[in-house]
């Protein structure tokens, strides 16, 4: 795993936007569906969060993260799945969390969500429509 700090280009926040006014303690599933003819040699994939989050590719964990930082500079988790891709039918499924108040590890900001980037064979996962839990 490496760490860095610099934005993740053509990445867009992933967020659950049906929060009730109550901010504190949410945590948020998501899922993305995707087909691969082949695996590929190498993937690389980028992910972060506000304020962490855990991720599975096919069923299996794969990282917690990201490292504690601020929002304005999220440092992001460089990971590399291609052990847990299959041909056919994979999925990659993140669950956030966000404490949503500030504390002697996390400082609230209002925002919320995960970034996730990165090109799997010729899938780019930025462009995948995010599924329900």
């Amino acid at each position: 795993m490496k760490v860095f700090t610099s934005p993740l280009d053509g990445a867009f926040w992933i967020n659950d936007f049906k929060i009730s006014s109550d901010t504190r303690d949410i945590r948020t599933q998501m899922l993305r569906i995707f087909e691969l003819d082949e695996v590929p040699a190498e993937c690389k994939i980028q992910v972060t969060a506000d304020a962490r989050y855990s991720l599975w590719v096919n069923g299996q964990f794969v990282n917690h993260g990201p490292a504690r930082g601020f929002v304005e500079s999220l440092p992001f988790d460089q990971l590399e799945i291609t052990p847990y891709l299959v041909k056919g039918r994979n999925s990659i499924a993140l669950l956030q969390y966000r404490p949503g108040g500030s504390n002697y590890s996390y400082i609230f900001s209002g925002i919320h969500g995960v970034l996730l980037h990165g090109i799997i064979g010729t899938v780019d996962i930025d462009q995948l429509a995010v599924q329900g839990p």
